[in-house]
């Protein structure tokens, strides 16, 4: 299965376990299949085209827009999500009103993605609009050129757009484009569309009708079942957690605070099997990386230990290393106490979530869940509406409890800008070297 690196498509955490929508929906319908799945990373939306050209890989599953009628040579699965097309541009720019007001300027999209036909439509309407194809593993790679203003406007996905700016304070929204447009997994042509194709000789179709009926039968499958909302919610609905000036604060903490601690949090990661960044995401929302920070609640320190979880926990609230080590000790505590019907990719937040709440609470939460849907597996997702219900049996007022979520969803969007970063630059956040997000 080909794919790209990206945030909504596939990447690795410090373990190297995989994860992103395409890799998960990917993963669920090969084990329905009953077979082993191989990931092929591309570079660019066009080596995906060349892979399934050429029979190296059975399907594509990379963020592709639905758009027979533009790859006519390939074939299109149903669709599994509809987006919105967005236009970023600089954040010190003025915001047009509408495409008219726009003159002398280039459109730039990704190579090969369905953005291209776009943007072509657009300049056909407006010709001072010049559309502007540039290869890129992904729309990440353009914003990051449009923050540095070597470009003039980024045409994206709304999910992506969204991204781009958490993560580039220097963007922003434009317009909306368009209507929403469909979103599909991509197989090879049959041998009967590569005979029809004779004038190309790379193709080498296969007989693939039944992969690409086992393809919509799995998707529609999870669609009846809510499965498929449940897995897109989980990699969307915190997007909007961070307004770029807490992105912009976030990013300027890495840089100049996150290098004093970079190493504490990770020897603590390896102690105790949590991804460092992970740590890190949750020192910044509990402290912004303080060690002398205190609550009004009294907690102390970067992880803003009370008086009696640092007395059961043996930690000094105030040391740097012993406050870090003593909140990976503390969340491993946490989840042994969940249940084993969580996933373990779905156990962070959990555990977070009692972290800033309590273990009572969450747990409380999780049997009103489970008395109700018995026979679930245990997502995060579906477990926050729970957690806010008056009856569930918590001492904390609904609000406090809604206060919890946001607090988890916040870690997320912090844990999610660190894996970008350092995947970028694997030394970014260590003492002498500066984070660049926009290289």
């Amino acid at each position: 299965m080909a794919t790209r690196q990206g945030p909504l498509t596939y990447f690795k955490n410090e373990e190297g376990a995989i994860s992103g929508l395409e890799a998960d929906l990917c993963s669920l319908f090969a084990a329905s299949l009953g077979v082993k799945l191989e990931f092929v990373l591309a570079e660019s939306i066009p080596e995906i085209h060349e892979l399934l050209r050429t029979g190296q890989v059975d399907m594509a599953a990379a963020g592709l827009i639905r758009s027979p009628s533009q790859f006519p040579e390939f074939r299109f699965g149903s669709s599994y999500l509809q987006l919105r097309q967005q236009l970023l541009m600089r954040e010190d720019g003025e915001k047009p009103r509408k495409l008219d007001d726009i003159n002398n300027a280039f459109i730039s999209v990704v190579a090969g993605s369905g953005h291209t036909e776009t943007a072509r439509m657009i300049s056909e309407r407006h010709p001072d609009i010049v559309p502007q194809a540039l290869t890129a593993t992904s729309g990440m790679d353009l914003v990051a050129k449009l923050a540095r203003k070597e470009l003039d406007y980024v045409l994206l996905d709304s999910s992506m757009a969204q991204w781009a700016q958490m993560r580039f304070p220097e963007v922003k929204l434009a317009l909306d484009i368009g209507e929403p447009k469909d979103y599909a997994w991509m197989f090879s042509a049959s041998t009967t569309m590569c005979a029809q194709a004779a004038k190309d000789s790379h193709c080498k179709g296969r007989d693939n009708d039944s992969l690409v009926q086992a393809a919509d039968d799995f998707m529609n499958t999870l669609k009846k079942s809510g499965e498929l909302e449940r897995i897109i919610d989980g990699y969307f609905d915190y997007l909007d957690t961070l307004d770029p000036d807490g992105s912009r604060q976030f990013l300027r903490a890495v840089r100049y605070q996150l290098p004093a601690y970079r190493m504490h949090f990770v020897q603590a990661g390896q102690r105790h099997t949590i991804d460092w960044r992970l740590l890190a995401a949750t020192g910044y929302q509990e402290s912004k990386w303080d060690p002398e920070a205190v609550s009004g609640a009294g907690v102390r320190g970067m992880m803003q230990f009370t008086a009696s979880t640092a007395q059961k926990m043996g930690v000094n609230p105030h040391d740097p290393r012993s406050s870090i080590d003593g909140a990976a000790r503390y969340l491993k505590l946490l989840d042994q106490q969940l249940p084993r019907a969580i996933p373990e990719n779905e156990r962070p937040w959990f555990a977070l979530a009692a972290y800033n709440i309590g273990i009572g609470t969450v747990l409380n939460a999780v049997r009103t869940h489970q008395r109700k849907h018995p026979k679930d597996i245990l997502y995060w997702q579906d477990f926050k509406d729970s957690l806010l219900l008056e009856n569930q049996g918590s001492t904390f007022t609904r609000q406090r409890r809604k206060l919890a979520l946001h607090y988890v969803d916040s870690i997320r969007s912090y844990y999610e800008l660190l894996i970008w970063l350092t995947d970028r630059s694997p030394d970014a956040g260590q003492a002498g070297v500066k984070a660049k997000p926009n290289s």
